[in-house]
C-alpha cells in the first residue's frame, strides 16, 4: 500500500520529482505494509497497545515508515521532520540494500543525520547479533555521532524507546542485550596517530557494519581501511548467506588533494560506481507479490562501473554525491552557509564541495580546476554492454545523429586492477564529449569485442585513434581487420593506430590540455576525464599524473582533440566542413542538418549507404571482391565530385554487403547492450521549490489513492475484529 496521506510532504514531492524523472518504481518510501495504520498517527502516546504493536512491527519491517511517519530530528531546541531528498533516500536504499557506500555532499544536507537514523533502526529492529562501528577522524567526533544517534532515539514516542536496564549506554558503547539472548552493538573507534597504530584498529573488530565518517581526513586511513578489509570480508560473507546487514559506509566533505589521506579518499570515489535513480528500477516481483530489488543488475551496474584494485575481496563502491542545488535547500542556503564556515577554503570545500590543494602549484592553476570540477556532469544515460561495461551518454539519445563520423580516442590498458583502458566519443561539430567507458575489469579481448559492438552497431560511421604502445599495438591491428580505412587511424607510414612519442606527449599536455580546460572545459563533462585533471602535477620538468594516479581517459580524450586540432589527414577521414562548425554553439541542430544536405548536394543517402556497406566486419571474402572494393572505398572522398559513380548498381558490392551483413548478425549474436538510465532533468532540480508541483494532478492521484487505501482499511480492520489480537507478537 501506498500511503498518500503522509504528513511529511517532503516524500510526495520527491515522488512527483522521481516520476517525472521517468524513474518507474517512485514511490517505495511510502510503502505502507499494514493498512489499520493509514490514519494512525504513531507519535500518539494514546495510542492502544494493540496499536502500539502494530507500529513497532510496521518499523521492523518497513524502514522507509520509521523516517516518514515515526522519526524528529532534535534541532535547534524543536524537532523537524526527516526530509527526503535525492540523497537522503539513496544513502538509505544503498545501505539497506547491503551495498557499499560513498558519501558526498554539502553541509547541513543530512548525510550524517541519514547515516544515524539507518544505525538507530538497524540497533533496535533492523538486526540481530550484528556489530557496528564507526570510525572518524577523532573521539570527540564520534562521542558527537553516537550522541546524534541518541538524541533521535529520545525524539522517539516513549512506546518506541527501547532502553533496558541490561543495556549498556555510555559515551562510546551502545549494546541491546534482548531477553532471547540476542544482542546488537555499537561502538566507536578513533584513528591510530601512526600508520601501525591506525592498522590496529583496523585490525581490532570483526564487524559488519562499518561507518567511517569524514574518512578523507583521517590520517593512515589506508593502513586501517586495508587492514579492516580481511576481518570485514569474511563477516560481510557469512552476513550475506542469512541475508543478514553488512556494508562498509564512507561519509566526507571534500578534501585536500596534497595529502595522502585526501589523495586515497579522492580515488577511492573516482573509482566506485556513480549512483543514479535509475537503480531504483531494477526490481522483480517475487512469488508472494512483493517488489524485490534485482541484486544480480544492481552488481553487475556498479562492477561494471567501478575499478576493483582498492576493493577486491569485499566488493565495489556506489558513490553519492549531490550539489546543494540538487538537494532542494532553501534560496538562502548559500548566505547561511557563508556565515558559518571560517574561510573560503572551507566554504569551497565544505558547501561546493571542491576539492583542493593547500598549495597553489597546479599545472593548470588552482581556480581553473576548482572551476573545472564544478561542471563534472552525471551520464545522462547509461547502456551496459555484454553485462560487463558502461558507456556513459552525456548527450540525450535523441540529439545524437548515430550516423555521423564522431572521433572515438582509446587508450589500451592491461586491466590488471591497476591499469585502465579508457574510450573517449567526441562531437567533432562541438568538441564535446559525447560518451565514455573506463575499465580495469576483465580481459582485454573482453573490452575490445564490446569496443568493435559499439564501432558497429551504435557509433556506426566513427573514426577511431587508438594508442598502439604496448599492449596496444595489436589491438589497433584487430581493429584495423575489423574496419575499413575511412574509420581507422593511421600514421604516416599507414601502421594503424597513433604512437604516444616525448614530443607528441609534450604537445598533449601542453598546448592541447591548456587549451582544452581554458576554452571548453565546460564540454568535458566526464568525471574521470576531469578528476585525472585535477591530480595532475608538474614531475621532472612536465605535466604528469601523481604516483599511483591515472591518465587513461584523459589521453584518449586529448587524441580526439589532437585529430581534430593537428593531425594533418584527417580530411581522409571525416569531412573538415563540418569539424568545430558549432564549436561555440552558434548553429542550432537544424542549420547543421542544412549544411550537410548542401554539403553532400543530395547524395547523402548514397553516401551512407556506401559507409553502411563497408562498416561490416572484413571477414575476407574473395580476395578480387576485397581488391574491389577497397578501391571502391578510396572514391569515397571524391563523391561529390563523381555523384555518378554511384547511380547503376554494384552487383558484387551488393553482394558482399549481404554476407558481410549476415556475418556481423552472427558474431554479434551474443553480445548485449541495454539501456539502464532514463532521460535526466538535472536543471529542474536546480530549482525544485514547492511551487514546482502540479498541484492538480497531485491531489487528484491523493484522493484517488485515498479513496482505494481507505476501503483496504475497513476490510482489514473488519477482518482483524474477526480474529484475535494475539496473533500479533512483539520484541521490545
Amino acid at each position: 500500500m501506498i500511503q498518500y496521506n503522509t504528513s511529511n510532504k517532503s516524500f510526495l514531492k520527491l515522488h512527483y520529482v522521481l516520476k517525472k524523472m521517468g524513474i518507474k518504481n517512485n514511490t517505495f518510501f511510502l510503502e505502507l505494509k499494514n493498512p489499520l495504520l493509514l490514519n494512525i498517527n504513531p507519535r500518539d502516546e494514546n495510542l492502544p497497545f494493540e496499536i502500539k504493536i502494530l507500529v513497532n512491527q510496521e518499523i521492523q519491517q518497513n524502514i522507509w515508515y520509521f523516517v516518514r511517519e515515526v522519526v524528529r530530528i532534535p534541532t535547534g531546541g524543536s524537532e523537524i521532520q526527516f526530509k527526503a531528498h535525492k540523497l537522503s533516500i539513496a544513502v538509505l536504499w544503498c545501505l539497506l540494500n547491503n551495498l557499499n557506500t560513498i558519501i558526498q555532499g554539502p553541509r547541513q544536507c543530512g548525510k550524517t543525520t541519514g547515516v544515524a537514523i539507518f544505525y538507530l533502526w538497524l540497533f533496535y529492529w533492523g538486526a540481530k547479533n550484528t556489530q557496528m562501528a564507526l570510525y572518524s577522524i577523532s573521539e570527540e567526533l564520534l562521542k558527537t555521532n553516537i550522541s546524534r544517534i541518541k538524541d533521535i532515539r529520545s525524539a522517539l514516542p516513549k512506546y518506541l524507546q527501547l532502553v533496558s536496564k541490561m543495556d549498556q549506554d555510555n559515551a562510546s558503547l551502545m549494546r541491546i542485550n534482548r531477553a532471547d539472548g540476542t544482542f546488537n552493538v555499537i561502538r566507536i573507534k578513533a584513528s591510530g596517530k601512526s600508520e601501525e597504530a591506525a592498522r590496529n584498529v583496523g585490525r581490532g573488530h570483526s564487524t559488519a557494519c562499518q561507518w567511517y565518517d569524514e574518512f578523507a581526513f583521517i590520517e593512515h586511513v589506508q593502513a586501517q581501511f586495508e587492514t579492516a578489509v580481511f576481518a570485514y570480508s569474511s563477516v560481510a560473507r557469512e552476513a550475506a548467506k542469512h541475508n543478514a546487514p553488512h556494508h562498509i559506509c564512507l561519509s566526507t566533505t571534500a578534501g585536500f588533494l596534497d595529502t595522502e589521506h585526501g589523495q586515497w579518499a579522492y580515488s577511492m570515489i573516482q573509482d566506485a560506481a556513480p549512483f543514479n535513480e535509475t537503480l531504483y528500477d531494477m526490481i522483480y516481483v517475487d512469488k508472494d507479490k512483493n517488489v524485490k530489488t534485482d541484486e544480480k543488475k544492481v552488481w553487475n551496474y556498479i562492477k561494471s562501473s567501478s575499478s576493483g584494485a582498492k576493493t577486491s575481496g569485499m566488493g565495489a563502491f556506489v558513490s553519492i554525491e549531490y550539489m546543494y542545488y540538487d538537494l532542494d535547500v532553501n534560496e538562502n542556503y548559500l548566505e547561511e552557509m557563508r556565515s558559518l564556515v571560517k574561510s573560503e577554503d572551507a566554504f569551497r570545500r565544505e558547501v561546493l564541495m571542491e576539492w583542493r590543494s593547500t598549495s597553489s602549484d597546479h599545472p593548470l592553476g588552482q581556480e581553473r580546476v576548482a572551476q573545472l570540477q564544478k561542471l563534472i556532469k552525471k551520464p545522462i544515460h547509461i547502456t551496459l554492454i555484454d553485462n560487463l561495461y558502461a558507456l556513459n551518454f552525456y548527450k540525450d539519445l535523441n540529439d545524437i545523429d548515430f550516423d555521423f563520423p564522431y572521433i572515438c580516442g582509446m587508450d589500451i590498458g592491461s586491466n590488471t586492477g591497476s591499469d585502465f583502458s579508457a574510450l573517449v566519443i567526441v562531437d567533432p561539430r562541438t568538441f564535446e564529449v559525447v560518451a565514455t567507458i573506463r575499465t580495469n575489469h576483465h580481459t582485454t579481448p573482453k573490452f575490445v569485442r564490446a569496443v568493435k559492438y559499439i564501432l558497429h552497431n551504435i557509433f556506426i560511421n566513427s573514426v577511431i585513434i587508438v594508442e598502439r604502445n604496448g599492449v596496444g599495438g595489436p589491438i589497433a591491428q584487430m581493429l584495423d581487420a575489423d574496419l575499413p580505412p575511412s574509420r581507422m587511424y593511421r600514421d604516416e607510414r599507414e601502421i594503424p593506430g597513433i604512437a604516444l612519442t616525448r614530443p607528441l606527449r609534450d604537445l598533449l599536455f601542453n598546448e592541447i590540455l591548456k587549451a582544452s580546460v581554458m576554452e571548453e572545459m565546460y564540454k568535458i563533462h566526464d568525471k574521470h576525464i576531469i578528476s585525472e585533471i585535477v591530480t595532475l602535477k608538474m614531475k621532472n620538468g612536465r605535466i604528469d599524473h601523481e604516483d599511483g594516479k591515472h591518465d587513461d581517459t584523459l589521453i584518449s580524450y586529448l587524441y580526439c582533440k589532437w585529430f581534430l586540432s593537428f593531425c594533418p589527414t584527417r580530411s581522409k577521414y571525416i569531412d573538415p566542413i563540418f569539424i568545430g562548425v558549432n564549436r561555440n554553439n552558434m548553429m542550432s541542430k537544424e542549420q547543421i542538418n542544412d549544411l550537410m544536405k548542401d554539403t553532400l548536394e543530395g547524395y547523402k543517402e548514397e553516401i551512407i549507404k556506401f559507409a553502411k556497406g563497408n562498416r561490416m566486419p572484413k571477414f575476407k571474402p574473395m580476395e578480387d571482391s576485397f581488391e574491389k572494393i577497397r578501391k571502391q572505398e578510396e572514391y569515397l572522398k571524391d563523391t561529390l565530385r563523381n555523384p555518378g559513380y554511384y547511380n547503376s548498381p554494384d552487383t558484387l558490392m551488393q553482394k558482399w554487403y549481404k554476407e558481410a551483413e549476415e556475418r556481423e548478425r552472427k558474431e554479434y549474436a551474443n553480445v548485449s547492450a541495454y539501456d539502464i538510465t532514463n532521460e535526466s532533468l538535472e536543471d529542474y532540480y536546480k530549482d525544485s521549490s514547492e511551487d514546482k508541483i502540479d498541484t492538480e494532478e497531485l491531489n487528484k492521484n491523493l484522493q484517488r489513492d485515498e479513496e482505494i487505501n481507505r476501503k483496504r482499511s475497513d476490510l482489514f480492520k473488519a477482518s482483524f475484529k474477526a480474529g484475535s489480537s494475539n496473533s500479533f507478537s512483539h520484541d521490545f
